[in-house]
């Protein structure tokens, strides 16, 4: 097994079905054997899985370009060069990946929402992964002391997470050290939006966006994907928000628009009327790399209001 797979895999869709917990014949155990057993201290941060210590050593924290941040913590040791090129793992070895994030705030319990936070996000665990098991959504709140990846990222947590038939709890002070912002493709481009206004959540808050692409399917409509981190044509992972946007074949109208990423429980849906959201061409020429789109229009996606106004330059996928 390759220490890449000790990175979360970054996809923005719904949640991931439950999978089986790991048997007993995987490598996932409380305790590594001694022969492989590492001399590094044990972390600060109090493991348990079916009721025995889990002796976690190394954590590493790094970012995609966004606010959300990623965390592998390992039974033995782990450098930020494990994150960049494939490395064996050790056997015995056990991991954890954590994803942390700033969650927008719905609109319900608006007045909860409001008490707690103000209408701007607060921090929690978003994604964990454990032996073949993730879990994606609201795992629970987390105090966060610094988010700049390029620093050691310190934080506290108190959760039980729970991976059927049994449970990985978590308590105390983490400190991992940061590697850094990692791109999830060198293919992506960055593209900022300075003529985009737009806002997904209760409070408001901006949302700025960093990639933006557009494809045209064979049935004359078209996809417009903006993300809050850049991203390459034919996806949009590794993003804390990103937008996915169908176009009609004939007109300005959205048919459709999705949400997904860290910054989200859940991923959203919903289907749009005639005039709700509206995607212009401004400058539509077929042979250049760019298209660029006036936007207007809101929509009710769940618990959650978007707002886009202004123009957006995408990258064109052919």
């Amino acid at each position: 097994m390759k220490r890449s797979c000790l990175i979360l895999c970054l996809a923005l869709a719904a949640c991931e079905p439950q999978q089986a917990a790991p048997s007993a014949s995987t490598s996932v155990t409380a305790t590594p054997s001694a022969s492989t057993a590492t001399a590094l201290p044990p972390l600060a941060l109090d493991a348990q899985y079916k009721g025995a210590k889990l002796p976690l050593v190394s954590a590493l924290a790094f970012s995609r370009g966004g606010r959300a941040l990623h965390l592998t913590l390992s039974t033995h040791e782990l450098v930020c060069s494990h994150l960049r090129q494939p490395v064996a793992k050790h056997p015995g070895e056990v991991s954890l990946d954590l994803t942390v994030a700033p969650l927008l705030v719905s609109r319900w319990p608006s007045s909860e929402a409001a008490k707690t936070t103000g209408g701007r996000p607060s921090w929690s665990v978003t994604r964990a992964r454990f032996g073949k098991v993730t879990r994606e959504g609201n795992l629970g709140a987390i105090e966060l002391r610094n988010d700049d990846p390029s620093a050691p990222v310190s934080l506290h947590l108190d959760h039980t997470l729970h991976f059927p038939p049994d449970q990985l709890v978590l308590k105390g002070d983490l400190e991992a050290t940061g590697c850094g912002v990692l791109p999830w493709s060198g293919n992506a481009q960055l593209r900022r939006q300075p003529s985009l206004r737009a806002s997904l959540s209760l409070g408001g808050e901006p949302l700025r966006i960093r990639g933006a692409t557009f494809s045209e399917q064979g049935d004359g409509t078209a996809v417009l994907r903006l993300s809050s981190e850049p991203h390459p044509c034919g996806s949009i992972v590794g993003s804390d928000v990103a937008l996915t946007i169908m176009l009609a074949a004939d007109g300005p109208d959205a048919v459709s628009v999705r949400a997904e990423g860290y910054a989200l429980p859940r991923t959203l849906f919903s289907k749009l009327t005639p005039g709700q959201l509206t995607a212009t061409r401004t400058d539509d020429e077929p042979a250049s790399d760019d298209i660029s789109l006036q936007l207007a229009g809101q929509a009710e996606l769940g618990d959650y209001p978007l707002w886009l106004e202004g123009r957006v330059t995408a990258q064109r996928c052919h």
